[in-house]
C-alpha cells in the first residue's frame, strides 16, 4: 500500500492523521497507520531558547 512521510514542522502527526482519515473516507485505503516521531537537535533547543521561545519553567503554558 501507500507510504509517506509529512513534514510540517508542529503539526507533522495531526497532518499524517488526517490525510490516512480522508484516505479511507474517500475508500482508498481500507486500514492505516500512522505514527509519529520527535527528532530534535540541542542546537534548536538552543536556538530557541536563546529566541525567547521555550519557558524558562521547562513546562508549557499555552493559555497563558
Amino acid at each position: 500500500g501507500p507510504s509517506l512521510s509529512v513534514d510540517t514542522a508542529c503539526s507533522a502527526s495531526l497532518v499524517a492523521l488526517h490525510v490516512g482519515s480522508l484516505s479511507i473516507i474517500l475508500d482508498k485505503i481500507s486500514h492505516a497507520a500512522i505514527g509519529g516521531s520527535l527528532l530534535v537537535a540541542s542546537i534548536v533547543s538552543i536556538a530557541f531558547s536563546a529566541a525567547g521561545m521555550l519557558s524558562a519553567h521547562g513546562r508549557c503554558h499555552t493559555f497563558d
